[in-house]
């Protein structure tokens, strides 16, 4: 019978251990459950601010070829300048010098 006894109590020792460590594993997946709720609270956020990030390369994309137009324009209007100027030059090699001098005059007047 003390044998039984000792078994007895030695079983509800281990049932004791085994409850605390149920318990521990309780309080474990519980911690758990919190921070995987709040990593996915911050994954939503990275993944807002991703959709936000890629508007705004989105929208400087737009901007530089924009800005890519811009600039094959104003180059295109500086050839057709140097052409002009060019022009202007030729014909004044073909002019006298009392044309030449009228006309760089007019020109300075009017181009500043």
């Amino acid at each position: 019978m003390e044998e039984m006894k000792s078994l007895l109590h030695a079983v509800m020792e281990r049932l004791d251990v085994q409850s605390a460590n149920i318990e521990q594993i309780r309080t474990d997946v519980s911690k758990m459950q919190t921070r995987l709720e709040q990593m996915e609270k911050k994954m939503e956020q990275i993944e807002s601010h991703v959709g936000g990030m890629n508007q705004v390369v989105g929208t400087m994309q737009e901007e530089w070829v924009f800005f890519q137009r811009f600039k094959d324009r104003l180059d295109q209007a500086l050839v057709q300048e140097e052409d002009w100027q060019a022009q202007i030059t030729q014909a004044l090699a073909l002019c006298s010098q009392e044309k030449k001098d009228a006309l760089k005059k007019f020109i300075d007047k009017h181009v500043g």
